[in-house]
C-alpha cells in the first residue's frame, strides 16, 4: 500500500498511449484499495463548459470561479484570464486527499514518472534527458537504457512497479535495521568518485593474517610491511665480463698497462687485495676484489700474456654494482596491502624470504537469477537465453586471485532464493548477483535480501549501469549488478573491484587512463560519466587513436570481445569531435 498523498507521473510524447495507460491503471489500483485522483496537463486552450449553459453565462459575465454541484459530482472552474497558468503545487493544494495522484504531462516538474514509449513519431525518448523518468513502459523488444523496462500491455506489472517504487521511496526515510549501515547512500544521484570514495571509506578489511609459501603467494595480499633482511646485492660485484682494477692506478698511469694477477667467477670467494698496478680477470656477478672499484669490459682491452692494456675514456666505478644498490638492509621492500604479482615474488625470493605474511583469501559467492537462463552446453529452449554474465564475472573475479563459489542459476522462486542467499551469507564474505534486483514482479532478489538483512539502491551517474544494489546479509556484503552484460561488467570493474580490495586489505588505486585521439565524433547527455567500448591502436603516423564500437547497447556482448578497453567520458562532456583527446583505460589494467 502506498502512503497517503503520493504523486506519480505518466509521461510521453503525443500518440504513445499515456491516457490509455492511465485509464487502465486507475481501476487496477482501485481494486487494490488505492484511491486515485488525476491531473492532466492540457497544452492547448480547452473548455469543459458549453455555450448556453448557466455556468458558461456566469463565466462569460466575469466570474473568477464557478462551482457546479449535483448529487453525482461537483466541479470548480477557475479562470486564469490574464494571470499565469496555475503551478502544479497550486493544483495539488486544491485537491482532496487521496492515496495517489497520477499526473499526465508536466514534463519539467520534479516527480517520479514512467515514460510511455512505443517509438511513435520522430522524437527521442524523454528518458535520454529527463532524470525523473524511473522506468519505461513499451512494446518494443529492444531499448537502449539501463532503466527498468515494463511491458506496456501488462498493466498489472506496471501497477506493481508504481506501488513498489512508492513503498521503497517511503521506506528510505525510515531508520535502517542495522545501526552501522555503512553502505546507506543518499537517494539523489551520486558521481562515480562519490560512490568509489564511499566504498573505500566505509569498507573494512575482514581477512585474517596468515602465511603462505612463495609458491602459493601469487595474487595474495601482503599483511605487514616487509623490510629487507639483507643488502642487495650483498657485496660489490661486476656487471660485465672484464678486468677489475683500482681507478687511482688508471688516473695516474701514463701507459694504461696493468698486470693481471688472477681470475674470479661468480660464486668464487673474492680475490685478495690488489696491489698498485694490478688487475684481475672477472666475470659477470663475481664479487669485486678488495682494492678494485672499476671494471673494463673484456672486448675493450688488449691482452698480451699477463699484461692488460686498458682503453682510454673510462669513468670511475664503471661496470661495478655497489652493495645495497638494489635495496639496503632494513629498507622497505614491499608495503602492507600490496597485491603480489610475479615481480613481487621475484623480489621476495631475492631477499631470501620463503614464508610470506599474507591476508587470508576472500570467499565470494556468485549467482545468476532468472527462469529464462540456461547453462552453456545445453540445447537452447524456446524463450530462453544462455547465462553469459556468471561466466564473464567469474573470469574477472578469478583474475583478482579470490576464492569463488559458483551457486549457478537460481530460478525465480522467492523461497529458494532466500534460502540460497542465507546459506551463501554464512559461508562467504561477499555475495554477487546479476539481474533480479529491478522492480518487476519476477525480480525476487530484492525482497529476499531485505527479508534477510538490508538493501539500498545506489543511483550512480554512469552509463552503462546507474542502479547498483548493495547491502548486507549477516556479516556478508551483498552486491546486485545490472542484468545487461556490459553494465554488469562495467559495474564489476568500477565498484566491486574496490570493495574486494578493501575487504582483503589491499591498497587499491583505480587505473590511470591514457590519452589518445578520438577516431569518432558523438554527442553526449551531460550529468553522467560514460564508458564506451573502445579499441586502441596506432595510426600510420604513430599517433595513439581510439575507435568506439558502432553501437553502445548494454546487451551487445560482441562489443566486449571487439574492445580492448573503455573510453571514459566525464560527466560534463557533451560532445566529442574527431581528433579530440579522450581518456582510455585498457581492459588489461581493469582486470588486475
Amino acid at each position: 500500500m502506498v502512503a497517503k498523498r503520493q504523486i506519480f507521473g505518466i509521461s510521453g510524447w503525443s500518440g504513445n498511449g499515456k491516457t490509455h495507460l492511465i485509464t487502465r491503471l486507475i481501476p487496477e489500483l482501485n481494486e487494490r484499495g488505492i484511491s486515485v485522483s488525476t491531473i492532466k496537463h492540457a497544452h492547448h486552450k480547452f473548455d469543459i463548459d458549453k455555450p448556453g449553459k448557466d455556468s458558461f453565462e456566469h463565466r462569460l459575465a466575469g466570474a473568477k470561479e464557478v462551482v457546479i454541484s449535483s448529487t453525482h459530482r461537483w466541479a470548480l472552474m477557475h479562470e486564469n484570464k490574464e494571470a499565469s497558468e496555475a503551478t502544479l503545487k497550486e493544483l495539488l493544494t486544491s485537491m482532496s486527499e487521496t492515496d495517489l495522484i497520477l499526473i499526465e504531462g508536466f514534463k519539467s516538474e520534479n516527480f517520479p514518472r514512467i515514460e510511455v514509449f512505443r517509438g511513435v513519431g520522430t522524437q527521442d525518448p524523454l528518458f535520454l534527458e529527463n532524470k525523473n523518468v524511473v522506468a519505461v513502459a513499451t512494446t518494443l523488444r529492444e531499448l537502449d537504457t539501463d532503466l527498468p523496462i515494463l511491458d506496456l500491455d501488462n498493466v498489472k506489472s506496471i501497477a506493481d512497479f508504481i506501488v513498489d517504487f512508492l513503498a521503497d521511496k517511503k521506506s528510505e526515510t525510515r531508520p535502517s535495521r542495522e545501526i552501522n549501515d555503512c553502505y546507506a547512500a543518499p537517494d539523489q544521484m551520486v558521481s562515480v568518485e562519490e560512490a568509489q570514495t564511499l566504498i573505500l571509506n566505509t569498507t573494512n578489511c575482514i581477512s585474517e593474517n596468515t602465511t603462505s609459501t612463495l609458491h602459493e603467494s601469487l595474487g595474495k595480499i601482503i599483511s605487514e610491511d616487509i623490510a629487507s633482511p639483507i643488502n642487495l646485492p650483498p657485496a660489490d660485484n661486476s656487471a660485465v665480463d672484464g678486468y677489475a682494477f683500482n681507478y687511482a692506478d688508471y688516473e695516474n698511469s701514463s701507459d694504461l698497462i696493468l698486470k693481471c694477477v688472477g681470475r674470479t667467477a661468480a660464486g668464487d670467494a673474492p680475490h685478495s687485495n690488489l696491489q698498485p698496478g694490478e688487475c684481475i680477470k672477472i666475470f659477470t656477478g663475481a664479487q669485486m676484489p678488495r682494492g678494485a672499484d672499476t671494471v673494463a669490459m673484456l672486448e675493450d682491452v688488449t691482452v698480451d700474456g699477463n699484461t692488460v692494456t686498458l682503453p682510454s675514456g673510462l669513468r670511475e666505478g664503471v661496470n661495478r654494482r655497489i652493495a645495497g644498490e638494489d635495496i639496503k638492509l632494513g629498507e622497505l621492500a614491499i608495503p602492507k596491502g600490496t597485491l603480489l604479482s610475479p615481480p613481487h615474488i621475484g623480489r621476495l625470493a631475492s631477499l631470501g624470504i620463503f614464508k610470506v605474511p599474507v591476508f587470508s583469501p576472500l570467499n565470494v559467492a556468485l549467482f545468476s537469477t532468472g527462469n529464462e537462463l540456461q547453462e552453456p552446453g545445453s540445447i537452447l529452449e524456446t524463450g530462453h537465453i544462455y547465462d553469459s554474465n556468471r561466466y564473464m564475472l567469474e573470469a574477472i573475479l578469478r583474475s583478482y586471485g579470490i576464492k569463488i563459489t559458483d551457486y549457478g542459476i537460481l530460478p525465480d522462486d522467492p523461497d529458494l532464493l532466500q534460502s540460497k542467499l542465507k546459506e551463501a551469507s554464512i559461508e562467504n564474505d561477499l555475495l554477487i548477483t546479476s539481474g533480479g534486483v529491478s522492480m518487476g514482479e519476477e525480480d525476487h532478489v530484492k525482497s529476499a535480501v531485505r527479508n534477510l538483512g538490508n538493501l539500498h539502491f545506489w543511483k550512480i551517474a554512469i552509463k552503462p549501469g546507474r542502479p547498483l544494489a548493495i547491502g548486507h546479509i549477516g556479516a556478508a556484503i551483498f552486491v546486485g549488478l545490472p542484468g545487461n552484460p556490459v553494465a554488469a561488467m562495467v559495474c564489476c570493474l568500477q565498484f566491486i573491484r574496490p570493495i574486494i580490495a578493501k575487504l582483503r586489505g589491499e591498497s587499491y588505486r583505480p587505473p590511470t587512463p591514457i590519452i589518445a585521439k578520438a577516431a569518432f565524433s558523438m554527442t553526449k547527455k551531460p550529468g553522467r560519466m560514460e564508458w564506451l567500448r573502445g579499441q586502441y591502436s596506432m595510426d600510420a603516423q604513430g599517433t595513439p587513436r581510439v575507435a568506439k564500437f558502432y553501437s553502445q547497447g548494454s546487451g551487445l556482448i560482441t562489443s566486449l570481445t571487439w574492445a580492448n578497453g573503455l573510453i571514459e567520458l566525464d560527466a560534463d562532456c557533451t560532445h566529442v569531435s574527431e581528433d579530440d583527446n579522450v581518456k582510455f583505460i585498457p581492459l588489461s589494467e581493469l582486470y588486475r
